[in-house]
């Protein structure tokens, strides 16, 4: 009696992808890289024209934000080289509620957790400021945050201000004990209005100095 040869085993051929398969993967994953590459670049303080036209194609900032990409790099955090003119701006609003109480508006917020929020209104800060000292346009923005605030919060008046912030020198920090350092050297007040509110509309009336006012600014309605 002769044993039977076992079977033989063939084994399935590896399943192969389409044409069309390929092809959809290949230009999936060049939009992937793509992405990547716009964001990684762009993802800087004052990036060229041409990668904000990049970075705003329809396809590539939605999956940027998808993949939590649409955000800067340097976080909390702004790198610079420790000299006189490396400044920081904040924008102060001190609101005259009509209670008789006050508040106080400070952007960015001191605590302030959000990088992407943190750094807009840290741009928005040093843009007034960039423009302070231009009487045709240097009221226009501090207008609209004013009015913002007086339909936000139902104010009946307040002072705004934008104030320069300028970092120790080198040499002074490390002369200085740790525990000793502080953040700036002094402050300038770069812009600095009062605001007036009318019928539910806003004035700002631009403080030159103690005894020196300027004209009102353009009438803006507050916005709620």
């Amino acid at each position: 009696m002769h044993a039977s040869a076992p079977p033989s085993c063939t084994s399935d051929p590896a399943p192969s992808w389409s044409e069309t398969a390929r092809t959809a993967v290949s230009f999936l994953l060049f939009l992937h890289f793509f992405a990547l590459a716009v964001g990684f670049t762009s993802n800087t303080w004052s990036p060229s024209p041409l990668l904000v036209r990049l970075r705003d194609v329809p396809p590539v900032r939605p999956y940027l934000q998808l993949l939590g990409w649409d955000v800067p790099w340097l976080g909390l955090y702004s790198l610079t080289h420790a000299a006189e003119d490396d400044t920081d701006h904040t924008l102060a609003a001190e609101l005259r509620m009509a209670d008789g109480s006050s508040r106080e508006i400070v952007l960015p917020e001191p605590d302030l957790r959000l990088p992407e929020r943190k750094r807009r209104f840290t741009r928005l800060a040093a843009t007034v400021g960039e423009l302070a000292g231009n009487s045709t346009v240097e009221s226009i923005l501090p207008q609209a945050i004013a009015a913002h605030f007086v339909g936000q919060y139902g104010a009946a008046g307040g002072t705004i201000r934008c104030r320069r912030h300028f970092l120790q020198p080198t040499e002074a920090v490390l002369r200085s004990g740790r525990d000793e350092i502080a953040p700036y050297s002094r402050e300038q007040t770069l812009y600095e209005a009062r605001i007036l509110v009318s019928d539910g509309l806003v004035e700002l009336l631009k403080i030159e100095s103690a005894a020196d006012v300027a004209p009102p600014a353009a009438t803006t309605p507050a916005t709620p």
